[in-house]
């Protein structure tokens, strides 16, 4: 026989860090006040519920129901769906194992705690737990794609906070592959329909059918589909004719309906479970449970009232024990209900659904800003001319009224110049009459909690950078256990996989004949995309690129800085002891020069182990893209050591944290794989014909780099140089030549260059002047470049040439002889008849 399961229970077992719920209906307080409360109380520090739109705009219009902590104590993401945002999904997720709960509860106290309801449990125990990382990741793929479905209509920033959980899940499912035995399967408008994937994945001769449900289409349009694939089949259908929702009598026909309560006479209860048993006649068969009810809109709908759903199917034995354990198998023994019961049931559902279908005032959604005190709340395509804003905070007292807010596109901008964070919804009126509520969300606030442990860790050992405490040299060792984890190269690869397929690479066209192109047919700025959005890595990276340059600030303490342990914290139901955080680099008794030589040391081995890395890859084009991105980390942190160079404490140790030789070695070397005719490897980082940011970032701490090394371009190569100096600088003039015009015409490759090299130049009037100019004859060469080639008339050492249909890209002459031409084709020279070769310049 089956056993109870709780939520409560499941979460009292501790080890989670991230949340997220997905439900139709919800009792918010009940959410915030003892759900929310467990959650926290056991670790559970990144919370998410999806709610459908329409239902959580019908919570914010009562007292009892609306919620008090929504956009700041977790996300609340409403979704719009045509039919209903139906799924009932719980995944809670840890460091080092997950639950997935697919089942009918809605997030109520009904739901959890008195209604009879049908839930799938699965656990999760590790990154090796192949079948549990397998559902894990069919529940996240499908959570991911109900978020998206708010792309456009929401603010991107709650997008963005709902998709963190995926922090929390990539490091479990990087082993993940196919399930054979159970698969997680959702229904969306624009997505297959759950009864043709149900159908395709039962390829047995079915005998009979049971189902159970709460709710009918006036058709019976689903049951009468099942009845037609199969024919042969015997269909039982279960319900509680005391609480079911049917507008009309089934038709008359061989299924047969029965009072499915006598399964479970001990329970008079309201059954809202939702199942499908497909039997082989034997001990295996098909079993489905989740959020659909027999209903078309929940299995078949079209998609203009397609609802959305999520349902576990299993397969073979386990669906077979499954089916039997919850007394299942017994309802085909049941007798036939009277038909005239059905009338009465029509009735009574008449009476009972216009009262949960009310039009609620519509909901929208704003995001404050603390930096700006502006709240913008977007309108979702409503023309009303909104004149007065009604603030309020967790109470509902009035904070302010605003009148006639400035309205910027499809958003309205609200500036609140007290503390706006206490702001949690308000009311838009125009012309006197309501026109939409809006709830305040607070993304400064709940991003500090969407960090995994590990990402929090990266985050606090990288915030002592520059610090007086703790050891940065540990700090090198953290990362670079990091970019070189196993979990790591499985993660990128993963990804990578999927970026291809979304952008497979397109068959290659012949050269032109000519190189001269129109600035007319030069894409101004492409959207590039990016492809490692998740995972330690690409925090590691977000963090090192983006936030370094404007200061990291400690996080505020986890939700362990009582100092229990996770045991411990178990059942203490969010008490609160404020203790400091325990920092994670304990401070060190070494002076700034020995830490300074510990760190040049470490330095000088991280760059080492990517060179090896890159070697690596270039004879294993498996690897290659992954290690591109691990060189960006690479550079990042050698970016962020050199900006520590520049300041006080550190200079004062006469020691460099990163030495000139060592940054020379990583740069020629990296530049030899990613660029080299033998390799090309920096290509890796296209997909199809679409940029990435990976590669603009690559871009930019290369050329960065070849500027902190006092890297130029030579436009006079002086008569009297020897060969040595003079190749260094066609080298050198090639390197840009080959980085720069991508970079130019990209604005925020041009700005995020320029922080960098403004981060890490000397902080004197002169050095700032020679970088500006530096910065500015460099890309006023790149961007020349990039308006096209053509051909020229002089062919001369530093100039340049290409081969036509062997080398079309421009490339730097290294000699010119009477019968040869050498050029330098970044890892080797190649040389050619001088009759072959064209020179060429910019357009």
């Amino acid at each position: 026989m089956f056993e109870p399961v709780s939520i409560l229970d499941v979460i009292k077992r501790g080890g989670y860090e991230a949340s997220l719920l997905t439900t139709f209906n919800a009792t918010l307080p009940f959410y915030e006040e003892v759900l929310l409360r467990k959650l926290v109380g056991a670790g559970c520090r990144h919370n998410v519920v999806l709610m459908d739109r329409s239902q959580c705009a019908i919570s914010w219009s009562s007292e009892m129901t609306r919620p008090r902590l929504a956009g700041h104590a977790y996300t609340l993401l409403p979704i719009g769906a045509p039919g209903a945002f139906h799924p009932k999904l719980c995944i809670l997720v840890g460091p080092k194992k997950a639950s997935v709960l697919i089942g009918s509860h809605n997030l109520t106290l009904s739901g959890f705690g008195f209604n009879r309801e049908v839930t799938n449990w699965i656990e999760v125990s590790g990154p090796k737990d192949t079948e549990g990382g397998a559902l894990l990741a069919d529940a996240w793929r499908m959570a991911s794609q109900w978020i998206e479905m708010e792309r456009g209509k929401t603010s991107d920033h709650m997008i963005g906070a709902a998709l963190a959980l995926a922090n929390f899940i990539s490091p479990l499912v990087v082993n993940a592959e196919r399930s054979k035995r159970a698969f997680a399967l959702t229904h969306t408008p624009l997505g297959p329909p759950l009864f043709d994937q149900i159908s395709d994945s039962i390829s047995f001769d079915v005998r009979r059918i049971a189902i159970v449900g709460a709710f009918f289409d006036k058709e019976f349009g689903f049951i009468d589909a099942v009845g037609k694939r199969w024919p042969k089949a015997q269909v039982v259908v279960g319900v509680d004719p005391d609480s079911v929702q049917m507008l009309a009598a089934p038709p008359s026909g061989s299924t047969c309906y029965v009072d499915v309560r006598k399964l479970w006479p001990e329970q008079h209860r309201y059954m809202h479970a939702k199942m499908l048993w497909f039997d082989s006649g034997g001990d295996s068969g098909a079993f489905v449970s989740g959020s659909a009810n027999p209903s078309r809109p929940a299995w078949m709908g079209p998609p203009t009232s397609s609802n959305v759903e999520a349902v576990l199917l299993r397969l073979g034995r386990d669906a077979h024990e499954a089916a039997e354990s919850l007394g299942l198998l017994g309802i085909f023994d049941l007798d036939k209900l009277d038909p005239s019961l059905f009338k009465g049931i029509a009735i009574r559902s008449a009476t009972e659904i216009p009262s949960t279908d009310s039009a609620p005032v519509p909901l929208w959604t704003g995001i404050a800003s603390g930096q700006s005190s502006e709240i913008r709340i977007g309108r979702r395509g409503s023309k009303a001319k909104v004149d007065l804003v009604i603030l309020f905070n967790a109470s509902m007292e009035t904070l302010g009224e605003i009148g006639s807010p400035q309205a910027i596109e499809d958003d309205l901008i609200i500036v609140f110049a007290d503390d706006i964070a206490r702001v949690r919804s308000c009311l838009l009126y125009a012309n006197g009459a309501l026109v939409a509520r809006a709830m305040i969300h607070h993304p400064e606030l709940v991003s500090a909690s969407s960090q995994s442990s590990r990402q929090h860790q990266i985050r606090t050992a990288l915030s002592g950078l520059g610090s007086s405490e703790g050891d940065i040299s540990k700090v090198i060792a953290s990362v670079e256990r990091v970019i070189f984890s196993d979990e790591t190269q499985k993660e990128m690869e993963a990804v990578l996989r999927e970026a291809k397929a979304k952008h497979p690479d397109k068959p290659k066209t012949p050269g032109p004949e000519s190189l001269a192109v129109s600035t007319a047919d030069l894409p101004k700025e492409k959207k590039k995309i990016r492809l490692l959005k998740s995972g330690d890595l690409a925090y590691l990276l977000d963090v090192l690129l983006h936030h370094l340059k404007e200061g990291l600030d400690r996080p505020p303490p986890g939700v362990d800085a009582s100092g229990l342990t996770e045991e411990g914290l178990v059942g203490t139901e969010g008490s609160e002891v404020e203790r400091p955080a325990e920092p994670i680099l304990p401070p060190t008794s070494l002076s700034d020069s020995d830490v300074a030589r510990a760190v040049c040391r470490r330095a000088r081995a991280l760059t080492r182990r990517m060179v090896d890395q890159l070697r690596l890859a270039s004879s294993d084009h498996s690897r290659r893209a992954s290690s591109l991105l691990q060189l960006i980390a690479v550079l990042a942190l050698v970016r962020e050591l050199r900006h520590l160079d520049k300041t006080p404490r550190w200079k004062a140790t006469g020691q460099l944290l990163v030495e000139e030789k060592d940054r020379r070695y990583l740069l020629d070397e990296s530049l030899t794989y990613l660029l080299g005719s033998s390799s090309r490897m920096l290509a890796e980082l296209d997909s199809g014909d679409v940029d990435t940011e990976e590669g603009a970032q690559l871009r930019v701490l290369l050329v960065w780099l070849a500027w902190d090394l006092g890297e130029e371009l030579t436009e006079q190569i002086g008569r009297h140089w020897d060969t040595s100096e003079q190749q260094a600088k066609l080298r050198a003039n090639a390197t840009f030549l080959k980085l720069l015009p991508p970079i130019a015409e990209d604005a925020a490759a041009r700005a995020e260059l320029e922080q960098s090299i403004s981060r890490t130049v000397r902080q004197t009037p002169e050095a700032s002047l020679r970088a500006s100019k530096w910065l500015q004859s460099h890309l006023q060469y790149g961007a020349a470049w990039a308006r096209g080639v053509c051909s020229d008339d002089v062919l001369q050492v530093g100039g340049y040439c290409r081969v036509p249909g062997v080398v079309e890209e421009p490339r730097i002459v290294l000699a010119v002889t009477e019968g040869m031409v050498d050029f330098w084709d970044y890892d080797k020279k190649r040389s050619f008849s001088r009759d072959r070769v064209v020179a060429v310049a910019p357009a």
